[in-house]
């Protein structure tokens, strides 16, 4: 199974390949190969920063030369004016990557900065803001790597399969369980995929107060 630095990779790669392709034609004939500039990532709107660490990653995958000095890390409550980072290179190499770097870090940073604004209205519960694995095509370990930057908890591994932990969403099984009035009817029958045997935990998503409560008190212990 591949890493999350590997999966990473593969999404750098191909958001190049879907951006810039062979090149930006207009940056390679208007700007001089040899010509050296600078960048700032400058913030615009209050939030939580997030995406910092892969951001240092789009610019070294594209050119290793150029330089990223970082002001502030993921998880920073950022305000207008405010200068994450300054990065330093070919200018042709400063345009290529700008998009995509832009593109990642405002996704993650919008995220981070939701999960936070919702971790901060729990502040003094026993609640935590969880996420699925309902996510952007390609772009799990972002978007996860985003809620846990702002706060929150990732319900399920930053893993591509779904190895750790079983869920059963209710609205698939309930007419095998509540029709018959059974509560955790046998999952394994021969109407469902056998549930491997391993150290696991087994999520049930009910969807009102009285099937959770029906489903505590028959299974409290087991």
């Amino acid at each position: 199974m591949l890493s999350v630095e590997e999966l990473n990779d593969r999404l750098i790669d191909l958001a190049f390949a879907e951006d810039i392709g062979d090149g930006d034609h207009t940056t390679l004939c208007c700007i001089p190969k040899d010509a050296m500039g600078k960048s700032k990532l400058l913030i615009k709107e209050e939030g939580i920063l997030a995406g910092v660490e892969i951001a240092k990653e789009v610019f070294r995958r594209f050119d290793p030369e150029m330089q990223v000095e970082v002001f502030l890390q993921d998880g920073a409550h950022v305000k207008p004016g405010d200068v994450a980072m300054v990065v330093t290179g070919r200018v042709q190499s400063l345009l290529q990557t700008e998009r995509l770097m832009l593109n990642i870090m405002q996704r993650m940073s919008g995220i981070a900065t939701m999960t936070h604004k919702y971790v901060e209205r729990l502040e003094g519960t026993k609640t935590r803001v969880l996420d699925t694995r309902k996510t952007t095509p390609g772009m799990r370990m972002l978007e996860k790597a985003a809620v846990k930057i702002g706060g929150g908890m990732n319900h399920h591994a930053l893993r591509l399969v779904y190895d750790e932990k079983v869920a059963v969403l209710i609205n698939y099984v309930k007419r095998y369980i509540f029709r018959l009035g059974v509560i955790g009817y046998r999952f394994w029958n021969e109407d469902f995929h056998p549930v491997p045997r391993f150290q696991s935990r087994v999520f049930l998503r009910l969807f009102s107060v009285h099937r959770n409560a029906a489903f505590l008190g028959q299974h409290r212990g087991s």
